[in-house]
């Protein structure tokens, strides 16, 4: 037990701590018990599917491993508190061949840290996970609050505190937690319905199956608000998580029930000739794909799910070492240099996401792709400061477009024209004139023009002093903002 285990269990024990010089105890400072720690012992091999073997053995398995991964004899002796060097020395000579010894080095190196980083991430996930069981006042410190940061930009302002909450409980549910789960899904529902950016994240997903996991009837209302709560997740979330508690059994539930929303639900969950959506074959294999998805054991985790998890930490510089480490020896296809632009990007890291995607271009097969492929660069070449690399992105972007039959009147499009102008906005003055030129005038063929896509032109116009234009799409985004008010009312009414 470290000073600071002990610190904590002393906290946690309050007056109920005895002092001691052991090295290990109860959580209350008292000698453990012989009995209880073989009986948890026991408990722990079967869990980790080892077979157990005494103290001495454990002892003696891990003496060798010192030996095979070159430990010099003396700092085992140490570590091991032999009295004798003798007794060391012989361990030390049933080490293992000389290819085992390199391999366990190679696994030390690759396992040793991603434990000791994992073991990191983890420790302040449960040290919230004991706070909240040990009372619930405490969970109001992690509801859900809206807050502006730096950047002028809302956001989540306790998202990060109960994520790491969540993935502490993936990996030690109990039943005692369910209203501690349900509290955790009414704050997301509530973020989801909310926030600026509502979407569909994996916290909400998360916590969706550590619901569906206890398989109550009566939470089928808490998966009814996430579902409902925007446009994602009423897409995105998934049916099964409303039928987790049994198809038959949940339909006969909300049907006899008196709930305001009993209708809709039954809509939901019945199709046109009055039959269950999903089946009971169907929710079990939703169930099993959903565990393999979120699996109780961290380290049969995606290694990408780590590194999500490390930038939403705030931890950026352990996610790029985790990200770094997933991309060492993978093939550089389409699937892992596309995951590779993300994440870099989203790590600040624009120049070499802009190499990736510059990597991924041999993927465009057809004018559509190749033109898609292009204004991603061009728009991580802009972020990246490399201004000229993103005109000639464009430019390419360009060519690729008279390949596209109608390309003004689609999305792609309008994507092009607004890279355009962001491009204009944030290039030096010379660069910047042509590009806006261009933009304007492609701008004029392009119906439709999205309230973002009038903002950056407006604000584009001004950094070249085009003073005319600048007035001009102002009064554009100021029209498409009022036009967005009356249908945002109407959809309201």
């Amino acid at each position: 037990m470290t000073k600071e285990q002990r610190d904590e269990a002393r906290s946690a024990a309050g007056e109920a701590w005895q002092e001691s010089d052991l090295a290990f105890t109860t959580r209350y400072g008292t000698q453990v018990d012989p009995g209880n720690f073989q009986r948890s012992r026991q408990i722990r091999c079967q869990k980790a599917g080892v077979r157990p073997i005494t103290v001495h053995g454990a002892r003696r398995s891990y003496a060798t491993l010192l030996a095979d991964l070159d430990v010099q004899p003396r700092v085992a002796m140490q570590v091991l508190r032999h009295a004798r060097f003798s007794v060391t020395m012989e361990i030390y000579t049933q080490v293992s061949s000389k290819a085992t010894r390199e391999a366990l080095k190679r696994l030390g190196d690759a396992i040793g840290n991603w434990w000791w980083d994992l073991w990191r991430v983890m420790k302040a996930a449960r040290r919230e996970l004991e706070r909240a069981r040990s009372s619930s006042v405490v969970w109001r410190e992690l509801r859900y609050e809206r807050a502006t940061g730096a950047d002028g930009h809302d956001y989540d302002g306790n998202a990060g505190r109960r994520a790491k909450l969540l993935w502490a409980l993936q990996y030690d549910r109990r039943a005692e937690d369910l209203p501690l789960v349900r509290w955790l899904a009414m704050q997301e529902a509530r973020c989801r319905s909310e926030a600026p950016f509502q979407g569909l994240n994996q916290e909400t997903e998360l916590v969706g199956f550590l619901l569906a996991e206890y398989r109550q009837m009566e939470d089928v209302w808490l998966h009814w608000e996430i579902k409902r709560a925007n446009f994602d997740t009423w897409c995105g979330y998934n049916l099964e998580h409303l039928f987790a508690a049994g198809v038959r059994a949940t339909i006969d539930f909300v049907r006899d029930s008196g709930h305001a929303d009993r209708d809709d639900v039954l809509e939901l969950l019945m199709d046109q000739d009055g039959q269950p959506c999903v089946s009971e074959e169907d929710l079990a294999q939703w169930s099993q794909w959903k565990r393999a998805r979120f699996p109780a054991d961290p380290m049969a985790e995606d290694p990408l799910t780590w590194v999500e998890r490390a930038k939403l930490a705030g931890d950026h510089e352990l996610a790029r070492e985790w990200l770094d480490r997933w991309a060492a020896g993978r093939q550089r296809d389409k699937d892992t240099l596309s995951q590779l632009r993300y994440q870099l990007a989203d790590l600040g890291a624009f120049a070499e996401a802009a190499g990736a995607q510059r990597e991924s271009l041999v993927f465009a097969h057809n004018a559509w792709d190749s033109a898609l492929a292009w204004r991603s660069l061009a728009g991580l070449e802009r972020q990246a400061g490399n201004h000229g690399a993103a005109w000639d992105a464009l430019r390419e972007c360009r060519r690729a477009l008279n390949g596209v039959s109608g390309w003004p009147e689609v999305g792609l499009g309008r994507m092009y024209v607004e890279e355009l102008f962001l491009l204009a906005r944030s290039a030096g003055s010379e660069l910047a004139d042509a590009v806006f030129a261009e933009a304007d005038r492609q701008a004029r063929d392009v119906p439709r023009l999205a309230l973002v896509v009038f903002q950056a032109a407006a604000e584009a116009a001004d950094t070249v002093g085009n003073h005319t234009r600048a007035k001009h799409y102002q009064k554009l985004r100021d029209a498409e903002q009022s036009r967005i008010d009356v249908e945002m009312g109407r959809a309201r009414s």
